[in-house]
């Protein structure tokens, strides 16, 4: 063969048979295009749904964050209510602890003593005039 030779005509048959073989791998390759591209669609719609749920999700945990924030914000301030209202009751307690013990002895004093008889006459004549 020569550097000029040419390829000897093809036949009609199969001429007829590679164009019906490149239909068909053409075809094929369009149907796996068709399918590569429904798959990508579907992921990206799945990928964009799992982002708006991650933006929901960051959005409901910083609500959270700063509900919880708050709830703490409270607490200590009940905390120092509380701490507050216990010294309170302690100054109170000191106090009625003191006046029960000036009372205890102002009843056991002879002037209290003495003078009863003379006291409850005056609440009965007091009760009569109401």
């Amino acid at each position: 063969m020569t550097s000029k030779q040419t390829r000897p005509a093809p036949e009609p048959e199969n001429e007829d048979a590679m164009r019906r073989a490149w239909e068909a791998r053409s075809r094929g390759l369009l149907d796996a295009r068709i399918g590569l591209a429904e798959t990508i669609q579907a992921l990206t719609d799945e990928l964009q749904g799992r982002r708006s749920e991650a933006q929901l999700a960051a959005a409901q945990r910083d609500a959270a964050m700063a509900e919880s924030q708050g709830l703490k914000a409270r607490a200590a301030h009940a905390e120092q209510q509380i701490h507050a209202q216990q010294q309170r009751l302690a100054a109170l307690a000191g106090e009625l602890e003191r006046a029960l013990a000036d009372l205890g002895a102002l009843r056991g004093s002879k002037v209290v003593r003495y003078t009863a008889p003379i006291r409850r006459l005056a609440y009965r004549v007091r009760a009569r005039r109401l």
